[in-house]
């Protein structure tokens, strides 16, 4: 025994400390009784924090409970992931019902007790060590704002430095606190804040696409503020969305949850007044929300993807109906509840996207009217469907993992023809000037997500080669405010620029900036949110017609020379050097005659001569038309796109 406590002493405080900090608050709060020493330290600021870090374990979050009704036996409960459902503590708040309201905010909880004459109020504990403020807080008058300060003798309100603001918040929800402001949900769905340092108020004016005026429950999850809809005794979809960048207002849809493809045992146990995430954490290789209802339960969030990979049936169905064109999905959604389900899961979307357009040939559509999403296969299409856009100058991007953007006289757009889906895009810089390089769409398949990176000329001087670029860039489904960055270090020609390999290019303008001898490129590697300048081929800005595009998975260049009738293809390689790979020889081009796709079945290069549409079969120098314009003095518009089922922004 005399050795052990030997060792005991020579423990160095800081592993003592890491190690008490990991106990349950009632066991390290014992210790305290050990000495004055250990007294002290454990109930200092920093072994507080530390505790709170060490011993709140996020793949176990902890919960606490509280019957009602017939239930109710005067006891508050505790209940951990994978454990029993356990006594905490005698309920003595003197009311019919107590209702957890907060998260914990460094230990503490604010309750709300209900008594039968309609009387309470509001109780600030920890539930860890049963101590509390005893006297109710109740209702405050709405006229006026006050603050409840605690501190170690006795809680008295006072007024705040700040006024509130002239708003109807929801009385029965309480505030979330985050990031040093509380958070309150007005009734017309706005977001009130009070700093706490200053007690200032303010609000956040940006809410997920949505979300404006709709019943949502306000809430924190992940480190992040959370909002919430879906009526919970209803089959409409649950939206769950975060605010990820505080400072920029920036939500991001962290899932939803279509309900009608659970069993109805799963269902019914969602038949609540109220339903709202209180948690994510780990399950294996995956994350898990927790969803707290009215009811007396809490439900661990199963979703599709785990149903897919519990179910070999259900497997068995997402490998099959990935493989299936666009339209034929979309009418399989109408066979069964859990096809529908599964053709709606982020997962399938992404895994449809590539599997579907694997050997098939390019899909084309005809754009009709961007603006409204009209887009007309070629089979269907007539010259009668000639509309005013299309006389107009009218540019688009080949298809980027589902999703195509362009660009008109006045405004932006990004689409996805698969579904004739379009979404426009207006900016406050744009002064009517058409330039066709202006926006460009690319993929970051690390976090799985289109970025659009916007350009714009501030000032272009052609006599004294003076120029000055603006750059800003956003994520397609955020919805909100674009982030500026650096500009390209090279002026960009009004060429539409594509995506390939993780990077977006465009064409450098030769007639402004620094002159150079050759051809050049500007990349934009959407990862690292950096432009970069490559050596372009070994040809001369002339009469003809450039485009930088993709074509088997590399970046290429077309120049087409209208006077010869030639369209000349290079290929970038592996190693930077420029490659030409065709050499095509037609009896009639127009102005803007370029390639927009390759035939993975055959190798045959699609063609867009102007005023028809054909294949060229390298091997045999042949052009077969496949769509001649009855009206050549009218401009058709032709895109390729991919089987997809992308809906971002809605």
């Amino acid at each position: 025994m005399a050795e052990s406590n030997v060792g005991a002493q020579d423990l160095p405080d800081e592993v003592l400390t890491e190690i008490l900090a990991r106990l349950p608050a009632k066991s390290a709060g014992r210790f305290r009784c050990v000495s004055r020493a250990w007294s002290d330290m454990l109930s200092s600021d920093y072994f507080v924090d530390l505790h709170m870090r060490r011993a709140n374990r996020p793949d176990r979050p902890k919960l606490l409970l509280t019957a009602i009704g017939s239930s109710y036996d005067g006891y508050l409960y505790s209940w951990q992931l994978g454990g029993e459902v356990d006594k905490l503590m005698p309920d003595e708040f003197g009311g019919e019902v107590t209702v957890p309201l907060t998260k914990p905010c460094r230990g503490l909880i604010l309750v709300r007790v209900r008594t039968d004459d309609g009387d309470g109020g509001y109780y600030v504990f920890n539930p860890s060590t049963g101590a509390g403020d005893d006297d109710p807080n109740h209702d405050i008058s709405p006229a006026r704002a006050e603050v409840f300060v605690l501190d170690n003798t006795s809680g008295y309100w006072r007024p705040s430095a700040g006024n509130p603001p002239l708003c109807s918040v929801k009385k029965k929800d309480p505030a979330v606190f985050l990031n040093g402001y509380m958070h309150f949900l007005c009734v017309d769905g706005g977001i009130a804040t009070f700093n706490i340092s200053d007690e200032t108020f303010g609000s956040l004016l940006l809410l997920p696409p949505g979300f404006e005026g709709v019943a949502s429950v306000l809430t924190e999850l992940d480190g992040c503020l959370c909002l919430c809809n879906g009526e919970p005794d209803s089959e409409d979809p649950i939206h769950v969305c975060v605010l990820r960048d505080y400072k920029e207002a920036r939500w991001e849809k962290l899932c939803c949850i279509d309900r009608t493809a659970w069993p109805e045992s799963e269902r019914t146990l969602l038949d609540s007044l109220w339903i709202a995430p209180i948690g994510i954490y780990d399950s294996g290789c995956r994350q898990k929300i927790m969803f707290g209802t009215g009811e007396p339960r809490a439900h661990g969030g199963v979703t599709i993807e785990d149903m897919i990979c519990s179910s070999p049936t259900t497997e068995a169905w997402f490998d099959i109906l990935k493989w299936l064109p666009t339209r034929s999905v979309v009418e399989m959604r109408l066979v069964c509840r859990e096809w529908r389900a599964i053709s709606m899961t982020d997962s399938f979307i992404d895994s449809h996207v590539i599997h579907a357009n694997l050997k098939r040939s390019p899909r084309i559509k005809l754009i009709v009217d961007p603006r409204v999403g009209t887009y007309m296969d070629l089979e269907e299409w007539t010259d009668e469907y000639c509309g005013l856009s299309l006389r107009n100058n009218l540019v688009y991007s080949q298809p980027c993992h589902g999703l195509n953007v362009g660009s008109c006289q006045f405004w932006d757009f990004v689409c996805n023809p698969a579904i004739s889906y379009c979404k426009p895009i207006e900016f406050d810089d744009n002064d009517g000037t058409f330039f066709a390089g202006r926006i460009g769409l690319g993929y970051n398949s690390e976090i799985c997500k289109h970025v659009m990176v916007h350009i714009t000329y501030k000032t272009k001087n052609l006599e004294t080669r003076h120029y000055e670029l603006q750059c800003k860039m956003k994520y397609v489904d955020d919805g909100y405010e674009w982030d500026p960055i650096n500009p390209p270090p090279r002026p960009v020609a009004g060429i539409p620029p594509n995506f390939v390999n993780g990077k977006i290019y465009w064409m450098v303008d030769p007639n402004i900036g620094p002159v150079s001898a050759g051809c050049e490129v500007i990349a934009f590697n959407v990862e690292t949110e950096e432009f970069e300048v490559l050596q372009g081929p070994p040809c001369t800005y002339g009469s003809g017609h450039m485009a930088i595009l993709e074509l088997q998975g590399t970046v290429c260049i077309s120049y087409s020379d209208q006077n010869r009738n030639t369209v000349d293809l290079w290929m970038m390689k592996d190693d930077g050097t420029w490659l030409m790979e065709y050499h095509i020889v037609l009896d009639k081009l127009t102005e803007e005659a370029a390639p927009l796709a390759v035939d993975p079945t055959d190798g045959r290069i699609l063609l867009n001569t102007g005023w028809s549409l054909g294949y060229y079969d390298p091997r045999t120098a042949a052009f077969e038309t496949i769509y001649t314009m009855a009206f050549p003095n009218i401009k058709f518009c032709p895109i390729v796109c991919h089987e997809s089922l992308l809906y971002p922004l809605n």
